[in-house]
């Protein structure tokens, strides 16, 4: 038996839930800015999901070694690809993932995940002009 076939069993609604999640948490916390919270969104998130069995974990971009601190949430799909959530992710007025802009979350592989990991992973590193 495959990891995929017990985590997330009910996956044929996964992508339905992660977007009630989102809605929920949205609602509660309701005018609280996206600016430097993502602790507290990804926990959220995180208890908000767990509320409706689906298995996740709170990231964070120091366990990729990235200088600057940032959560989100991931939620396994298959072998290849996994939803990356991110209800912060304006604050780094980065247009690159329009879909992560405009639902909260997106579904990403490895490659997108690193691309991803670059953006808000590299914030306050310095740009040298030659």
């Amino acid at each position: 038996m495959k990891i995929e076939d017990i985590v997330n069993i009910k996956k044929n609604f996964l992508e339905e839930k992660i977007e009630e999640t989102i809605e929920e948490t949205r609602k509660e916390l309701e005018g609280l800015t996206t600016e430097t919270t993502c602790f507290i969104y990804s926990s959220v998130v995180g208890e908000n999901l767990r509320r409706k069995h689906i298995a996740n974990k709170i990231e964070s971009t120091t366990e990729y070694d990235y200088p600057y601190i940032h959560q989100f949430n991931t939620v396994f799909k298959n072998d290849e690809e996994f939803y990356l959530i991110d209800l912060t992710y304006p604050q780094f007025h980065c247009n690159k993932f329009e879909e992560l802009l405009e639902k909260g979350y997106m579904l990403v592989d490895e490659e997108k995940f690193n691309e991803y990991l670059d953006v808000v992973g590299n914030v306050n590193r310095v740009k040298r002009s030659r």
